[in-house]
């Protein structure tokens, strides 16, 4: 797949990004549609298939997630070593990317006292997801 295809796909990618996510993350969403695809890639990019494509989008999405997520600290124990707790059917090769990076899988099943966050460091889970 060359630059002017993922130019093309760029958006239907977001969207099914967004399609799999917690509603917790439209403003990311949101934030990546407003991004022209051209300021992502350069002319002489070129993924090997369409699944390689997506998952740059997905990795820049989890970078923005990871971004926000620094920006809490444990309220029990302080530590900033924080990560965020992802809910849904998620793509296996997505999934593996997620937890290399330090994140966790929820599950597919969100309750109302499902956790947002876990420490860990001292492993205490806080917030909710919507």
């Amino acid at each position: 797949m060359d630059a002017i295809e993922f130019t093309k796909n760029y958006t239907k990618y977001v969207r099914d990004i967004e399609e799999v996510v917690k509603s917790d993350y439209s403003d990311i969403i949101n934030e990546m549609l407003d991004t022209q695809p051209e300021d992502i890639i350069t002319p002489d990019t070129y993924f090997p298939t369409s699944t390689a494509a997506m998952g740059l989008v997905w990795k820049i999405f989890l970078e923005k997630v990871k971004n926000e997520a620094r920006k809490s600290d444990c309220p029990k124990c302080h530590s900033k070593k924080v990560a965020e707790i992802f809910y849904g059917l998620i793509p296996s090769e997505f999934a593996q990317k997620i937890i290399g990076d330090g994140d966790m899988l929820g599950g597919c099943i969100i309750s109302p006292n499902s956790p947002k966050w876990r420490c860990k460091s001292c492993k205490h889970e806080w917030g909710n997801v919507k």
